[in-house]
Order: C-alpha cells, then sequence, then structure tokens
C-alpha cells in the first residue's frame, strides 16, 4: 500500500497544487518505462510484476 500512497496519492497532490498555482505544463516520466519490457504505451497490467509498478502504470494513465 506504500506504493499507492506515495505514487498515486503524491501525484493528486501535485496535480492539486499545480492547478492552484496556475501550473498547467507537466513534463512527465514514470520508471515504468525503464523496466525494459517494451515501449511504456504497450504496458498493461498483465505484464506488471509488483504493486510499485502497477502504482506507477495508474499514474501514467491519470497523467495522460
Amino acid at each position: 500500500m506504500k506504493h499507492f500512497d506515495k505514487n498515486i496519492a503524491g501525484s493528486i497532490i501535485l496535480k492539486q497544487a499545480m492547478q492552484k498555482a496556475k501550473v498547467f505544463n507537466l513534463i512527465f516520466t514514470s520508471s515504468v518505462g525503464m523496466t525494459g519490457r517494451g515501449h511504456p504505451s504497450s504496458l498493461n497490467k498483465n505484464l506488471l510484476t509488483n504493486n510499485y509498478e502497477y502504482s506507477e502504470l495508474i499514474v501514467e494513465h491519470a497523467a495522460g
């Protein structure tokens, strides 16, 4: 659960702070893309091996 708290909740807090500060651009990169399993856009939950990777994928999709 710690990965969900840090990755997902932390990303939500960051997005809220950015909106409050009227910052609308963010360069986002995720360590899931560095796992060596192909292009990040081709990742899906069936390829992920642990909760950390799954929480990163959720954030990637939310960042859109």
